[in-house]
């Protein structure tokens, strides 16, 4: 009797998951808004993503698995949503880089329980990544990215600098707290 009650809340959340899922397919095909069951299938990678990640951290807690489970999970998501609203992957594939940033954030936590400059200075670059990119890859530059980036090289040793400079101030910021004194380089 013991064994029903520890299984029953992942029972619980795989329903609820798959009924959750269904619905919202059923609810697409229903009004129209999609046309064909093939195009759902983002939402069949959105469920195996998201049980890869319930079974990496209920069992093991393996930040690895919270972040590729919630990066497809989110990107079968926006695969679906640019697939209603008529947007090509040529014109979105920058949010990718911005998913997996933010998916970097909950992943870290689970990993080190507080927020370290390790996963969080990637992570911010990640989605400052994606959102550079987006602005050329949906149109509101008037440059190309190719004349932007002939014209403005020498502004990735400063941008990559000030990351590293981030780093270090966050990195020293969290040596001093660890140890209770001043660290000085």
């Amino acid at each position: 009797m013991s064994s029903a009650r520890v299984k029953s809340p992942h029972l619980y959340f795989i329903l609820a998951l798959l009924f959750i899922v269904l619905g919202s397919g059923s609810l697409l095909l229903t009004t129209g808004l999609l046309d064909k069951p093939l195009r759902l299938w983002p939402l069949m990678a959105f469920i195996i993503a998201v049980l890869y990640s319930y079974i990496g951290i209920a069992k093991k807690r393996y930040s690895h698995a919270l972040f590729i489970g919630s990066f497809v999970a989110c990107s079968a998501l926006l695969n679906l949503i640019m697939g209603l609203v008529g947007v090509k992957i040529v014109d979105y594939w920058p949010l990718y880089a911005i998913l997996a940033g933010i998916c970097m954030v909950p992943s870290g936590l689970v990993r080190y329980k507080a927020i370290r400059a390790s996963f969080l200075v990637p992570a911010v670059s990640f989605v400052l990544l994606g959102l550079f990119l987006a602005v050329f890859s949906f149109g509101f530059s008037s440059m190309s990215f190719k004349n932007f980036l002939s014209l403005w090289w020498p502004g990735l040793f400063v941008a990559a600098g000030l990351v590293l400079f981030v780093l270090w101030l966050i990195t020293r910021s969290y040596l001093r707290n660890d140890t209770g004194s001043d660290t000085r380089a």
